[in-house]
């Protein structure tokens, strides 16, 4: 999207790692582990894509989530993002 729109601002939401986890594991990742549908756009995308498949590692999870903000913020200028802590405020 940041090459298509090339001039839009980009926010960078950014929490405590073991925080934001521990809300994967209470919202997002019981449906992922309980899917029977290997074809569903959350497991095609976030469990596959994003996490390599390995969505049981919690440790793994959170270095890919760390990575993740580390590549945005290097790709980015302070002129185009915006990283916001939550509780920041």
């Amino acid at each position: 999207m940041s090459a298509h729109f090339p001039k839009a601002k980009i926010i960078l939401s950014e929490r405590d790692a073991d925080a934001w986890y521990e809300s994967m594991d209470k919202t997002i990742l019981p449906i992922l582990r309980n899917s029977e549908d290997a074809d569903s756009i959350g497991i095609k995308l976030i469990a596959e894509r994003v996490f390599g498949g390995n969505i049981a590692d919690r440790d793994h999870m959170i270095s890919v989530y760390e990575k993740n903000i580390l590549d945005v913020q290097a790709e980015f200028g302070r002129d185009r993002l915006l990283t916001y802590e939550l509780g920041s405020g």
